[in-house]
């Protein structure tokens, strides 16, 4: 799971998974098993998620001016296939 959490003016940032998830515009890489937490300056994160399936893999959310927000994509595999659910 690769968790974004919005609150106030801060955007949180929850990776679980096995493999680094980069915050597109940023370059900020979040690091497998790690939390960390940015200054909120936009209603919009697009995350790249790399994985061995052939698409860009990349994400893009909106979060409301200052409501608490959460997004996510949760990714399952099972033996050679993965599915991807996104949480908008």
């Amino acid at each position: 799971v690769f968790a974004i959490i919005t609150e106030g003016n801060r955007i949180y940032y929850i990776n679980k998974m096995k493999v680094p998830v980069t915050i597109l515009g940023t370059q900020e890489v979040i690091q497998p098993e790690t939390r960390t937490y940015f200054i909120r300056n936009t209603t919009e994160v697009d995350i790249k998620l790399p994985d061995d399936v052939f698409h860009e893999n990349i994400y893009k959310f909106t979060f409301p001016e200052q409501e608490p927000e959460l997004k996510a994509v949760l990714r399952v595999k099972k033996g050679s296939s993965s599915q991807i659910f996104v949480k908008e």
